[in-house]
């Protein structure tokens, strides 16, 4: 134990305070004393200085001994208190231990003041010790909370009586549970009705005392795909203190299994249908010698549409092989008139598409676009076909354009199907079709991801607005140069700058 300890004493008589520290001094306790006998002097030492031990007089003329104890409390210290007295009886003493005090000597039986000292002392640092392991403790569990609210991942766990103790953030939200009102319960009542309960049951125990199980979750129209993985808890000894369980939501992958799944019977389905075209009409154009003129016009004219066709597809796969690799898309960039390449798009969509009217409204551009014109071309082609499949009804088919603060924005407006909240979200994931039924229109699901990389790529954005039954909107963006001097005038017929019907 400490043999040097620091002494506050408070005590008005000197003699009395004299005595005391001969005491300690003679039971091979060396001190460092100071005398008070003002609560303003005790309250300032308090404050300003560490101490080991409070020694206090019971009565005095200023304030008594349980006033002190009440400053030390005050000033949130938990130093052992004892009081020293000659006029203490029995009753006040207890009351006194009652209110905090941790012993109390009587002046004329002074040789118990050394061993009680010690032990009080002794006594402290253990409370010393137990506070300090408590707070560690408890930064501890605040440490091991946030990282269990942080972990991506479910997680709970399970005591030995297979009680749910632990359940993260992560986990109430794949499990539709709130923890709050399943903490303690056994599982059988934490996971009624869920299919988590039976898996936990029946799934066979794996290597080291683990399960790994996958199972599904209905929610209303959706499903949940998840991965649960078990662990044996065991403490010091090797012992059994409950289960760990981690869940990883496979929905994700599931849907991207499944989306590649369709979009490889999709693509094969979308490259042999052109082939099957091109190959028949060349077939009659190479066999039969009866074709006149006009038939074998219209039949270069099908195998030229299907060949333009399958090119696209083409291109679409390599464009995402190009961003799946992360290599990303190789841009050209060049000055570029919008209207000369909408112009460019809108003639082959009209000799495919009579019942559809096309509008552009392109207002003049303030300063130079650079772009790669290929792929903006790509672009529009990719926005004005969707435009022309999912209004199959025909209507108006509108791409206006004007200066934001943010670049040039092309927007195409068309009076089709439109699209749903759930559908909006999705339109720019990969393999993703509107409507994927076997009668739906062709595409590999894979335009308007293009879409969105090659406007990015350019340093633009893009934004889609649908409802159902009211067709759909899409714009986007790209920035222009940062020079002042805008384009010469177009030739005539690059609908840059005007408006009209076609």
């Amino acid at each position: 134990m400490k043999k040097n300890i620091r002494v506050l004493m408070v005590e008005d008589s000197e003699n009395d305070a004299l005595l005391i520290s001969r005491e300690l001094k003679r039971g091979g306790l060396e001190a460092t004393v100071r005398r008070v006998d003002a609560p303003s002097q005790l309250r300032q030492l308090l404050a300003d200085e560490p101490w080991d031990l409070v020694l206090a007089d019971y009565r005095m003329p200023r304030f008594s001994g349980l006033e002190a104890l009440g400053m030390v409390r005050e000033a949130g210290l938990d130093l052992p208190f004892i009081l020293v007295s000659g006029t203490i009886g029995e009753e006040t003493a207890v009351a006194a231990m009652k209110a905090g005090a941790h012993d109390y000597i009587m002046k004329d039986n002074l040789a118990r003041l050394v061993p009680a000292v010690e032990r009080e002392m002794r006594e402290a640092k253990v409370r010393q010790n137990r506070r300090r392991a408590e707070e560690q403790l408890r930064e501890s569990e605040k440490l091991l909370r946030a990282i269990l609210r942080s972990v991506a991942d479910g997680l709970f766990v399970t005591d030995n009586e297979e009680r749910l103790v632990m359940m993260n953030r992560a986990a109430e939200q794949m499990l539709g549970i709130a923890s709050g009102k399943v903490l303690n319960l056994p599982v059988e009542q934490a996971f009624a009705g869920s299919p988590l309960l039976e898996k936990l049951r029946a799934a066979p125990p794996a290597k080291k005392g683990g399960r790994q199980f996958e199972f599904e979750l209905i929610e209303g129209r959706h499903i949940r795909y998840l991965r649960a993985k078990t662990s044996t808890i065991l403490d010091r000894a090797g012992r059994a203190m409950g289960t760990i369980v981690i869940l990883t939501d496979l929905t994700r992958e599931w849907e991207l299994d499944r989306m590649k799944t369709e979009f490889i019977s999709t693509a094969a389905h979308e490259l042999r249908t052109p082939l099957t075209s091109i190959q028949g009409f060349s077939e009659l154009l190479t066999t039969r010698d009866d074709l006149d003129r006009e038939e074998q016009k219209k039949f270069l004219h099908y195998i030229l549409k299907q060949s333009l066709g399958l090119g696209r597809i083409v291109n679409e796969l390599l464009d995402i092989s190009r961003i799946e690799s992360g290599q990303g898309l190789a841009l050209e960039m060049a000055p570029c008139d919008p209207g000369e390449m909408v112009e460019q798009v809108l003639t082959c969509c009209r000799t495919q598409t009579p019942k559809h009217r096309f509008e552009i409204a392109l207002e003049p551009l303030p300063r130079t676009l650079l772009a790669d014109r290929g792929k903006i071309v790509e672009v529009l082609e990719n926005i004005l076909s969707n435009a022309v499949k999912y209004s199959p009804a025909g209507g108006l088919v509108r791409v206006s354009g004007r200066a934001t603060e943010a670049g040039f924005e092309l927007a195409v407006e068309d009076q089709g199907i439109g699209m749903t909240p759930e559908q909006l979200e999705r339109i720019f994931d990969r393999f993703y079709r509107v409507d994927a039924s076997t009668t739906a229109s062709g595409g590999l699901g894979l335009g308007m991801s293009i879409v969105k990389n090659i406007v990015e790529a350019h340093g633009g954005s893009i934004q889609v607005s649908s409802e159902p039954g009211r067709g759909t909107r899409v714009s986007f963006v790209l920035p222009l140069a940062p020079e002042q001097e805008a384009l010469q005038p177009p030739l005539a017929g690059s609908g840059r700058g005007r408006s009209g019907r076609r």
